[in-house]
């Protein structure tokens, strides 16, 4: 009896509407983390696609310059293309999922402000 009375005076207080904003506060929180595990996850690769890229391009100049002091004199024609191709690939695959990391995080952090009432400048 004394339970159901303080279950309708919960009720008549608003709790139980106070209640449900911190269940969805909670499961915006929840989203917003994994968001920013996707980023941070996102950027690491990112950044390690970046050193590739850089270490390639440093491989392909030192045998353009050993190239040059041969006996041959020229540079082979398309050597940095070949040589640097599949790490071009890679970096451009890390950087589009850098990207949508991004733009799923601003997405779930408008979401949980537009839920709460908040603005969103």
């Amino acid at each position: 009896m004394f339970f159901q009375l303080g279950q309708h005076l919960n009720r008549a207080m608003g709790y139980d509407a106070i209640d449900i904003l911190k269940r969805r506060v909670v499961e915006q929180e929840t989203k917003i983390n994994a968001a920013r595990q996707v980023a941070r996850a996102a950027k690491v690769a990112y950044d390690e696609a970046v050193l590739n890229r850089a270490a390639a391009q440093r491989d392909v100049n030192e045998l353009e310059r050993r190239w040059r002091g041969s006996v041959h004199g020229a540079r082979p024609c398309g050597l940095r293309v070949r040589a640097g191709a599949g790490t071009t690939q890679g970096s451009r695959r890390s950087i589009r999922g850098y990207s949508q990391a991004g733009v799923q995080c601003t997405h779930v952090c408008y979401i949980g402000a537009v839920s709460r009432g908040a603005g969103v400048e």
